[in-house]
């Protein structure tokens, strides 16, 4: 039979004294997953210096990291939580029964790529997708403050990234590749937000 224990009070919840703001988002940092136990940094000060990105970024193994162009309008939609039967017959008082958390799709705006830096991204696509079972790939987020969004040391896990060819509106408009990922339900647990002593967005480039 089955057993449900409940903890003997509420568990307490911390005042928060520093909002967590991830601001504008304006490059990402696509490497696969490190197996567990072997993160790429071997602390968060480790990873606060430029140093310890060189390696990954001149790597020729799993730990190759790649950097994005900058891109505009990115967008993190927030998680809904998914309820059944509610308003009917079947639960409760019409209340429905909680039976989930769904994903979201982030999206974003690549402007004006050339034909070969597009073609650098495509591999991508492969390589995070959703039928390869669990995410192979994961992503390091940089905002325009030059900080770093993660989970500690290790980088987001997505799936199924998508960039497809360009759309133009014609006179003095930009070309436009959208782009778009998929986070998992539970992508927020362990994410912090960390100021390196360098600038990512700008530091990691070749």
């Amino acid at each position: 039979m089955a057993t449900c224990v409940r903890p003997p009070s509420l568990t307490s919840i911390s005042k928060v004294d520093c909002a967590v703001q991830f601001n504008q988002l304006q490059r990402l940092g696509f490497v696969r997953m490190p197996p567990v136990g072997t993160p790429l940094f071997a602390t968060e000060a480790a990873m606060k210096e430029k140093d310890a990105w060189v390696p990954l970024l001149e790597a020729s193994d799993d730990t190759k990291l790649v950097i994005t162009p900058f891109f505009v309008n990115h967008i993190i939609p927030p998680g809904e939580g998914t309820f059944a039967e509610e308003n009917t017959n079947a639960s409760l008082g019409g209340a429905g029964y909680f039976t989930g958390q769904n994903g979201v799709r982030p999206t974003g705006e690549f402007l004006g790529l050339p034909s070969d830096v597009y073609e650098q991204l495509l591999p991508i696509i492969d390589e995070s997708a959703a039928e390869l079972g669990l995410a192979r790939m994961g992503l390091y987020a940089f905002n325009l403050k030059g900080e770093i969004i993660s989970r500690g040391v290790n980088p987001i896990p997505f799936l199924n990234f998508f960039t497809g060819d360009p759309g133009s509106g014609g006179l003095n408009t930009k070309n436009i590749h959208n782009f778009s990922y998929s986070l998992q339900p539970g992508w927020y647990k362990g994410v912090t937000l960390l100021k390196p002593n360098f600038d990512p967005r700008i530091d990691l480039d070749a």
